[in-house]
This record gives structure tokens, sequence and C-alpha cells, in this order.
């Protein structure tokens, strides 16, 4: 079974170690991935799933390891102008918003009920808040219980109007992030071009 990022930041904070999670908050034009992808980078330097790939990955993963142990969030606004994708060789343009979220112990419990939930198709929203100095991240479940930071009872309800909906976005500073399960793919086979078949679509978010 392949590990969903979340199950990789538990196993990360089981061994004493921990990371940045970076987050597509914000895409104009024609940046290669959409709001909601994310991206783990680890202490140790190691990157797990995508964002984009190409300059907008590589200068994620350059601030993720500069920030990694100051337990604060980052806004990274990368531009990619014309100039930018002609010196760099990219095929794909526009602007993206990047959240680099610090990936830590007090959420531990948080991170492993969303790759439960994740693992288990069921209906939930995350709440990270990231405004004004201030960091936070609660699990709404369809129920509207929570687990992580405690909010209050009228703005969980306010919350939970968004679990039908199918992509992230961002209300007062505050990322809203409905759980959603990949889409199977099976591949029958495991030639050359099955090989690549499988990486490309876990890059668009199927699992494979």
């Amino acid at each position: 079974m392949i590990m969903n990022i979340y199950e990789t930041i538990e196993q990360y904070l089981k061994e004493g170690k921990t990371g940045i999670l970076a987050t597509v908050i914000h895409r104009a034009g024609s940046a290669p991935r959409d709001v909601g992808a994310k991206m783990l980078v680890a202490e140790d330097g190691k990157c797990f799933d995508t964002i984009g790939g190409g300059r907008l990955e590589a200068d994620a993963c350059r601030e993720a390891m500069h920030i990694m142990h100051e337990n604060k969030p980052k806004i990274l606004n990368i531009r990619m102008d014309s100039n930018a994708i002609a010196d760099d060789g990219m095929l794909c343009g526009g602007n993206v918003d990047i959240l680099l979220e610090p990936v830590m112990q007090k959420y531990a419990g948080v991170y492993k009920k969303i790759g439960e939930m994740l693992q288990n198709d069921l209906p939930g929203i995350v709440a990270t808040k990231f405004g004004r100095g201030s960091f936070s991240k609660t699990l709404i479940k369809e129920d509207l219980t929570a687990t992580g930071d405690a909010l209050p009872v009228k703005e969980i309800k306010e919350l939970s109007y968004y679990l039908k909906e199918k992509k992230p976005c961002i209300v007062n500073e505050t990322v809203i992030e409905p759980l959603q399960s990949l889409s199977v793919l099976y591949i029958f086979g495991a030639g050359h071009i099955s090989q690549f078949l499988a990486e490309i679509a876990k890059t668009v978010d199927f699992h494979v």
C-alpha cells in the first residue's frame, strides 16, 4: 500500500524527526499543480510527493530547509514570468503561493487521524490558520468533533459547510481543505511504459 503524505509525516515524528509541509494555496496561470498540492520536505533533505517540480519546487525545498527549525509558517510567493521561464527552461508559467508550515510533534494526533481518514475515504475538513504570526491546525470530522487546536462551536459549524467542497480555499488567513481520497489507477504489466505511466499518474493525484 502506498503511504499518503500524512503517514510519512507520522513515521518521521515517531523517529524524532521533523519537516516542513508545503501546500499550494494559490495558483494563477499555467503553473503545474493545482491548489492543494502538497510536498513534505523532511529535515534530512528528502522530499515526498510534488508541488510541480522545476524551479518552483527547488525554491520551495530551499526555503523549507532554511526555516526548518523556526516553528512558524511562511508564505512563499513564486512568480514565473516569461523571462524566468526562458532562463530556467520551464514549460509552465504563472504565479504560485505556497504555505510552508512546520511539522510539529504537538499535531502528531492530527496527522495520524488525517492519514487514517484519507485511507478510509472519510469526509472531513482540515483548517490551518497562519496569519498574524500565529499558527494552528484543526481536523473537523463529519460529526463536527474536532482534533487539534480548539475552535469555537460557531466556527466549527461554519467550517462544516465546506465538507462537500472539492478543492481547498483560503478564508480569513485560514486554509480550508476538504479531505479527499485519491482515485485508483490499476496498471497491468511492468514494462518501461507502465513504469513511466505510474510515476506520471502519481504526480496528478492517482493512487497507483
